[in-house]
């Protein structure tokens, strides 16, 4: 305990002299330990700025071991290229302009700095740039850009899987913006449902699958699985679409035996989404709870469905017609894309997949997914429980926002982290967010405040 008037403060220690922890070890026994404080005279003792927390005297890590990112904390910025991970490592201290750095020659230190970064990256054999933010506590904001702009150039570093941003408990102020800006404008993670729906009308389309109330009995043989029923086997593409099925499963519940937590750890989801029972309190296609096991039993679907597998067909029917050539899916243990989630595409090439709704299926003038589908897909099918005037569609979700009295409803995409593509149906806007606030309470509500508080009447003057 470094500062234990803050544990005392928040009643978590019964005093500033130590505190009591019950430790669980790993044998299932407890045993109350108490931990006495570590005393200073001032603060700065305890903490010298960007370079992180200080350690007691006398503390010392194993002899000869040092840690990467403790090297060098002291310098502003600097990089260094590890030959036998192909990784280039760059740690960036401070956000403003720094007289003692070697790249003093001009005035845009910085500039130079990160020109002699991304020349290391080229004559070199680099597969990734790991970016540490860990000992930043902030400085000019405004020197970023020609960090993004340099990493959209970069056709090695700015793909799916090769650049990686570390932030810490002193990253705040100007990195965090950084942070943001690199994750707004290069190849952002989003969710993959809405391509699946997409996806289906346009296999639906070419003929490889009949329409959306084909059952899952026309596509597996349920009774090899757990838990066979005449209501599973009757089971509709659609009410997955929609989120309507009488599976024993849903994310709303941590303890559903279908939630989805319980899935990612088994070795073959298509199986565990089957194997699972039907629910005596639902009714296909009649009640809303969402179920992203059957997300992944409409890709699995598509890929036994359509000429080459899921992942062939999405980049020629889908991506390719938009232009969008840089992205990256997430797979299912059996190697096949996952509709479910995690498809990474930068916010721009988000914001094509949104406008192609809003075109009504149409892009620079040539029909790519069908009318008939894209209004299919923005009909109100159920009502989505504990949330006022908020439906469901095929895998789009819609509300309404009122700006000044006035109601602008929208269908959208949804993502972990807050991440939304707005399709507006009276006003011809598209609105793509991007954010990183993964698994907190408060990714969807702040979205919804800056849309309705800020965004929306911004655009709307």
């Amino acid at each position: 305990m470094e500062i234990p008037e803050f544990l005392e403060a928040l009643g978590l220690a019964a005093s500033a002299d130590e505190m009591t922890m019950n430790l669980r070890f790993p044998n299932g026994s407890r045993e109350d330990v108490k931990i006495a404080a570590v005393r200073y005279k001032n603060l700065s003792e305890v903490f010298d700025g960007a370079n992180g927390f200080a350690t007691p005297e006398g503390w010392a890590g194993p002899p000869g071991m040092r840690a990467l990112w403790l090297k060098r904390r002291h310098e502003a910025y600097w990089f260094q290229y590890l030959p036998d991970r192909r990784t280039m490592y760059a740690q960036i201290n401070q956000s403003f302009e720094d007289p003692e750095s070697p790249y003093n020659a001009k005035r845009n230190r910085f500039g130079e700095f990160l020109d002699g970064l991304f020349a290391a990256i080229e004559s070199n054999r680099v597969d990734r740039l790991v970016r540490d933010l860990r000992h930043n506590p902030g400085g000019e904001e405004p020197i970023r850009q020609p960090l993004v702009h340099h990493i959209i150039r970069s056709e090695r570093i700015n793909t799916p899987g090769r650049l990686f941003v570390i932030t810490g408990r002193l990253t705040e102020s100007a990195p965090v913006a950084w942070a943001a800006k690199i994750e707004g404008e290069t190849m952002a993670l989003f969710a993959g449902e809405e391509t699946a729906s997409a996806l289906m009308g346009m296999a639906i389309r070419d003929g490889f699958i009949k329409d959306d109330t084909r059952t899952l009995g026309e596509f597996y043989n349920l009774k090899s699985f757990a838990n066979f029923s005449p209501k599973k086997s009757a089971v509709a593409l659609k009410n997955l679409l929609t989120m309507s099925s009488a599976f024993l499963g849903s994310d709303m519940n941590a303890a559903s035996p279908g939630n989805e937590e319980n899935m990612y750890p088994t070795p073959n989801w298509v199986k565990f989404a089957l194997d699972l029972p039907m629910d005596d309190a639902k009714e296909n296609g009649r009640q809303w709870d969402y179920f992203t096991a059957g997300v992944v039993l409409l890709g699995d679907i598509l890929d036994k469905s359509v000429p080459g597998g899921l992942e062939r067909y999405a980049d020629k029917a889908l991506f390719k017609p938009l232009g969008i050539t840089r992205y990256q899916w997430q797979y299912t243990p059996q190697k096949v894309v996952n509709t479910a989630g995690g498809l990474q595409m930068s916010s721009l090439d988000n914001a094509k997949f949104g406008q192609l709704y809003k075109n009504g299926g149409l892009w620079n003038g040539a029909p790519v997914l069908p009318k008939q589908w894209v209004e299919k897909s923005f009909q109100k099918y159920l009502e989505i429980p504990n949330n006022e005037n908020a439906f469901y569609g095929l895998l789009f979700w819609t509300l309404t926002y009122k700006v000044n009295g006035h109601p602008y409803e929208t269908f959208y995409c949804t993502g972990n982290g807050g991440n939304k593509i707005f399709v507006f149906i009276d006003q011809p806007l598209v609105i793509v967010i991007t954010a990183t606030a993964y698994g907190k309470p408060y990714m969807h509500p702040r979205v919804d405040k800056m849309m309705e508080g800020y965004i929306l009447p911004a655009v709307l003057r």
